[in-house]
């Protein structure tokens, strides 16, 4: 006998077969194996079916746990580069995103220690048009880390109001002049 177990709602999957017995919901939008629909029948859990973006973390105290990417608010924005967050963050500071710049990125000095643990080193760009500084966008260049409730950010610029304009690919600008030890 064949042993079912439930671990998806009403969806049930043979783990040794590693694939549900009924059809994907959406059929092929979610991809070509309309039985795979989760990514790992044995160890994955989404009690909502809301597949959340998560990543592995190494703990304070070591140990490796799974986080989950933190609910955006106000007019936080994903992006595919980080140069397009770049361009939002300057954008929300009304900074013309056409024009040529010379800029630095430099540790953040009045970030406090308390700010450091909960969120990561903080980076500032500065940005100078003819030797003119036309403005400051915050950028953290590795995301953070949320220990307490297990979420983490993605890497992003800091817009005027405090919202994300985090990145998926690449890093802060690497021609600019970096201060303090922001390596890209």
């Amino acid at each position: 006998m064949i042993e079912i177990n439930c671990l998806i709602h009403s969806s049930y999957s043979i783990p040794h077969l590693g694939r549900f017995i009924s059809k994907d919901p959406i059929g092929l939008l979610g991809g070509n194996n309309v039985y795979a629909y989760a990514p790992n029948l044995v160890s994955w859990i989404d009690s909502l079916g809301l597949d959340k973006e998560q990543k592995e973390v190494i703990t304070p105290s070591g140990s490796k746990e799974i986080y989950t990417r933190r609910n955006a608010t106000g007019n936080d924005k994903t992006l595919t580069t980080s140069r397009a967050a770049r361009r939002e963050a300057m954008r929300s500071q009304n900074i013309p995103t056409s024009q040529t710049y010379q800029s630095q990125i430099h540790k953040d000095s009045t970030q406090s220690a308390l700010s450091l643990k909960q969120s990561g080193r903080l980076h500032v760009e500065e940005i100078y048009r003819d030797g003119q500084k036309v403005g400051t966008i915050g950028v953290h260049k590795d995301g953070h880390e949320f220990h307490d409730d297990k979420t983490f950010e993605k890497p992003h610029y800091h817009g005027k109001n405090g919202e994300h304009f985090s990145y998926e690919n690449g890093n802060p600008r690497n021609t600019n002049k970096y201060v303090g030890g922001c390596p890209t």
